[in-house]
């Protein structure tokens, strides 16, 4: 067939079933799959455990290579972790690499946003992030309307 690295290409058919499960939220297999094994949460932070059937431990393998690849596109900011998530708008610095605050690991990007005039908080921005990071996080445009986070696929034309 052609294939050059069958790991790859299995990493990459996995990929695909955990990235059904993200975005078809309609499908048979989401609901049959959220039902069972990540019922009250998004499969990002699924977990997995001793008695977890083989297929979902390969899909969460495959949600492996969502993670380093996929970045957020950032619509109200609820989702994204500002530490640790890729939401920044470049292919090979995605992630905030500016010192973590202590006790502010898990803030969301939703802190940086304010919720009133639906526009970036600047004072907030150029006192927790260098000085070349600000100018990025605030060349990040925002919706005038209150739209959820997306995760995207940066490497293809459509996302």
């Amino acid at each position: 067939m052609g294939f050059k690295n069958l790991t790859m290409f299995n990493e990459a058919m996995l990929a695909k079933l955990a990235w059904r499960l993200l975005h078809d939220d309609n499908s048979l297999f989401y609901r049959v799959f959220k039902a069972h094994f990540f019922p009250t949460k998004s499969i990002l932070e699924a977990k997995v455990s001793s008695s977890t059937s083989y297929a979902w431990k390969s899909i969460l393998k495959g949600r492996e290579v969502i993670s380093k690849g996929a970045m957020w596109r950032v619509g109200d900011g609820k989702q994204i972790k500002i530490w640790g998530d890729n939401w920044l708008p470049s292919k090979s610095k995605a992630k905030v690499t500016s010192p973590l605050l202590y006790g502010q690991e898990n803030f969301l990007v939703a802190v940086l946003i304010n919720k009133s005039t639906r526009s970036w908080r600047n004072d907030v921005i150029a006192h927790v992030f260098e000085i070349a990071k600000v100018a990025v996080i605030k060349g990040i445009p925002l919706s005038s309307s209150n739209q959820k986070d997306k995760l995207i696929w940066p490497f293809t034309p459509l996302g």
